[in-house]
C-alpha cells in the first residue's frame, strides 16, 4: 500500500481554520489491512456503512441470485436482515449510532407492473418496516440516518426526509430531480440536485432551506457526507473535466490528491476521509486520507482490479467493497493491526 503526500495543502489549511485539523496520524509503518467480508455465498456483495461501534451494514447475493440487505456486528456472523413482504432485494445504505439501519427493498409486483421499491429502517428484533414514499410517488429509497430516526434518501424523485416516519419533500436547486444522500445529527442534508440549466450540483439543507455548494469550476459536483460540524465531503468536476474529491466548509476545497482522478464518499467525525483515487495512472483504488497530507492507498483483493471506500470512523475502520472482472463485487473491511 502506496502512501503520498496530499499536493494541496489548502485543504488542510483550510479545515484547521475550521477546526477538523486535528485527525491523529495512523501508524504508517502498520496500514490498514484488507478483509473479505464473508456473507451469504452468492456472486456479488458490498459494505455500505459502518458505525463508531464497529457494526458494518451493505448488500449480498444469496445463493439462489436474490439479493439482501445485511448487518454485521462485532464477533457475530453477518446477519440477514430479509425484505419486505413479497420481495426478493434488500440493500442496507445508512446506520446510526444507536444502531438504526436504512435502506431500500422491492415488494411485490402488481400484474405486469416491475416490482416497486420502498425506503425501509431496521431495528434489532423489530425487523424491517417500509417508509411512506411522498404523496403521488410509488418508490422511495434511504440512504442515511442518524441517532433521532431522521431518515433521508428519495422519494418520486425528490430528496426525502422522513421525521417519525413522515415523508417530507426537500426540494431542488431549480431542476426537476434531487437525491439527499447523508444526514448528521443536527438534521443537516447533504445531496446532489439537478440545476436549471440540466447540470448538477451539491446541496447542503439546513433550516428548511437548500444551499447550492457551487462545484470546482467544471459543471456538475456530487455531495455524498457530511459530518457534524456541517462539512461536506463529495466530488466535482473541475475546469479540466477530471473528477476530484472535494470538501466544502463555507466554500469548496479541491483535495487535490496529485495523483488524477479521485472521489469523497465519507469521513469520520476526527477528519478521515476515505473514497477512491487513480493512483499513479492505473485502476479506481480505496483510500485513506488526512487533514495532516497524507493519503493510503489501501489495495483489492488480490485478482481484483477496483476497490472503493464508502465509509469509515474513528477507529480506522474503513468499508467498502473490491471488483473483479471475473469474481463481481465483494464486500471487504480494511482495520488497522
Amino acid at each position: 500500500m502506496n502512501i503520498r503526500s496530499l499536493n494541496s495543502l489548502a485543504i488542510a489549511s483550510a479545515l484547521t481554520v475550521s477546526g477538523l485539523g486535528f485527525a491523529t496520524n495512523w501508524n504508517y509503518d502498520a496500514p490498514p489491512v484488507i478483509h473479505e467480508l464473508v456473507t451469504f455465498g452468492g456472486y456479488n456483495s458490498e459494505a455500505r456503512d459502518v458505525n463508531e461501534a464497529g457494526q458494518i451494514v451493505g448488500e449480498a447475493d444469496l445463493i439462489s441470485g436474490d439479493t439482501h440487505a445485511f448487518v454485521k456486528f462485532p464477533n457475530r456472523n453477518v446477519l440477514d436482515i430479509g425484505t419486505l413482504p413479497g420481495g426478493n432485494f434488500s440493500s442496507a445504505s445508512g446506520i446510526s449510532e444507536n444502531g438504526i439501519v436504512v435502506g431500500t427493498a422491492n415488494i411485490a409486483a402488481k400484474g405486469d407492473l416491475a416490482p416497486e421499491t420502498r425506503a425501509f429502517i431496521w431495528r434489532e428484533g423489530q425487523g424491517l418496516s417500509a417508509l411512506t414514499p411522498i404523496a403521488g410517488a410509488s418508490d422511495s429509497a434511504a440512504e442515511d440516518v442518524n441517532d433521532k430516526g431522521q431518515v433521508v434518501g428519495n422519494s418520486g424523485g425528490v430528496a426525502t426526509l422522513w421525521e417519525n416516519g413522515q415523508p417530507k419533500a426537500l426540494g431542488t436547486l431549480g431542476g426537476k430531480v434531487s437525491f439527499a444522500n447523508a444526514i448528521n445529527q443536527k438534521g443537516w442534508v447533504a445531496g446532489t440536485s439537478e440545476t436549471a440549466d440540466g447540470s448538477w450540483h451539491a446541496f447542503l439543507w439546513q433550516n428548511g432551506r437548500m444551499v447550492d455548494l457551487g462545484t470546482l469550476g467544471g459543471k456538475n459536483s456530487y455531495a455524498d457526507g457530511i459530518n457534524e460540524l456541517g462539512q461536506v465531503i463529495g466530488n466535482s468536476e473541475t475546469t479540466s473535466g477530471q473528477v476530484h474529491a472535494f470538501v466544502w466548509d463555507q466554500a469548496m476545497v479541491d483535495a487535490d490528491f496529485g495523483i488524477g482522478a479521485s472521489t469523497g464518499n465519507a469521513f469520520s467525525r476526527f477528519g478521515l476521509g476515505t473514497g477512491g483515487a487513480n493512483f499513479n495512472g492505473g485502476n479506481l483504488h480505496a483510500c485513506l486520507w488526512d487533514w495532516n497530507g497524507k493519503l493510503v492507498n489501501l489495495g483489492t483483493l488480490p485478482g481484483r482490479e477496483f476497490s472503493y471506500g464508502h465509509a469509515v470512523n474513528d477507529s480506522k475502520l474503513i468499508v467498502g467493497y473490491t471488483f473483479g472482472t471475473q469474481t463481481g463485487r465483494t464486500a471487504v473491511y480494511w482495520q488497522t493491526p
